[in-house]
């Protein structure tokens, strides 16, 4: 499989984007997004296209896959008074 990848970032988290390409049975394609959403991965699939390859035995597609995460909080400011006279 083969794809192009992206980033793209808000001010609460990065996410970065991955697109691939198929050609695989029905049975690896439902295990393959099964065992993603089995567990507690970040990655989720975003966008999903699968048709008949040319033989008409096996699935073509392309899959975008997306993970998220969380930005780190910037270090709070300390305020500091100032001192009267």
């Amino acid at each position: 499989a083969a794809g192009g990848s992206g980033a793209k970032s808000s001010d609460f988290y990065d996410e970065y984007q991955l697109r691939i390409t198929t050609n695989s049975g029905e049975k690896e394609l439902v295990d393959f997004l099964f065992k993603l959403g089995a567990n507690n991965s970040l990655i989720r699939v975003r966008d999903l296209t699968v048709q008949p390859d040319p033989s008409q035995t096996r699935l073509a597609g392309t899959i975008m896959l997306v993970a998220s995460y969380q930005k780190e909080k910037p270090a709070g400011k300390k305020s500091v008074a100032a001192a009267k006279p």
